[in-house]
């Protein structure tokens, strides 16, 4: 499994955290404004539902792990956890 999540890393898993943290971040620098929140929430879900429509790879499912991950701290403005995403 280790062999797998190295290899997700390698190919794309890096952008998909990388897009992860940058729409958290953004919300972190707008005061964890609520019209920030819904666009966060919006954008997530958008990527959510696009990978749900391709076919369950191992790969699509770690992305879609990773956005709906985002989601919920988002939801629940858990963002002491955001420290925790970054040093993934």
């Amino acid at each position: 499994m280790m062999e797998f999540i190295d290899r997700e890393r390698e190919w794309g898993g890096k952008q998909t955290l990388l897009e992860v943290l940058s729409v958290l971040q953004a919300i972190e620098f707008a005061d964890y404004s609520e019209k920030t929140r819904e666009k966060a929430l919006q954008k997530l879900s958008s990527a959510v539902k696009e990978l749900s429509r391709k076919d369950p790879t191992l790969e699509n499912l770690l992305r879609l792990g990773l956005y709906t991950y985002a989601v919920e701290l988002v939801r629940e403005g858990r963002w002491e956890e955001l420290g925790k995403l970054r040093r993934v």
